[in-house]
């Protein structure tokens, strides 16, 4: 899907970081921040919003669609650059899974997307090799080691903004939100399609009334 570039320099960078751990997600956006609790700040002059996707990675995506749907909703609108957070413990099948039914839904979004492995210090050889092998290597722009101890919060910074150049991630899901439109409508219609295809026809009630909860629990 297309790009909509950064209108001016000052434009807020949205960032949407992913991943399984809670508190892993929110410490690397607290360190990021140089603060605790806070999801907006101003980096080299430019604003920065955090979001963290909101059960976009149960244990299976595609059995819990009142979570995939939800984390769609609340991220419009497109973010400019999705962080998929990992510690160094291997990479599973059912990781995979998990990040392939995840582009699956966000189609398009590959060349937004950034690994960002969380450790105490550099990695070794093994768990470096380990992570360019994994579904890693799928995201357009690879992988970041994080050093929690030592933060690079500016090489990572460097990546995020370069990767903001190329615009935010939108599609017709997001293009479709305008205001002079009912939004519950749209994330309806937009679900049901996503989740027909992941689930089948044969689940198409049960789809609807996940999806009528999911919108209230957004708005």
């Amino acid at each position: 899907m297309a790009s909509k570039p950064l209108k001016t320099a000052a434009e807020e960078l949205r960032i949407v970081v992913l991943g399984k751990d809670e508190n892993k997600n929110r410490e690397l956006i607290n360190k990021i921040l140089g603060t605790e609790g806070m999801t907006k700040g101003v980096y080299d002059g430019v604003p920065v919003v955090f979001t963290e996707g909101p059960g976009l990675l149960s244990t299976n995506p595609a059995e819990n669609p009142v979570k995939v749907i939800k984390g769609i909703a609340c991220i419009a609108p497109g973010p400019h650059v999705f962080l998929y957070v990992k510690d160094t413990e291997p990479f599973t099948t059912v990781e995979q899974k998990e990040v392939k039914t995840l582009l699956s839904i966000l189609k398009g979004s590959k060349s937004h997307f950034l690994g960002v492995v969380l450790n105490n210090g550099p990695i070794s050889k093994d768990d470096e090799r380990e992570i360019n092998n994994s579904f890693m290597k799928d995201f357009g722009n690879g992988f970041i080691v994080f050093n929690k101890r030592e933060p690079n919060v500016s090489e990572i910074m460097k990546k995020i903004k370069k990767i903001g150049k190329k615009g935010h991630y939108t599609n017709k899901f997001y293009e479709k939100m305008d205001p002079k439109v009912n939004l519950q409508d749209i994330i309806i219609a937009e679900s049901k399609e996503v989740l027909s295809k992941l689930l089948g026809e044969d689940v198409y009630d049960f789809i609807e009334k996940c999806i009528e909860k999911a919108v209230e629990k957004c708005f």
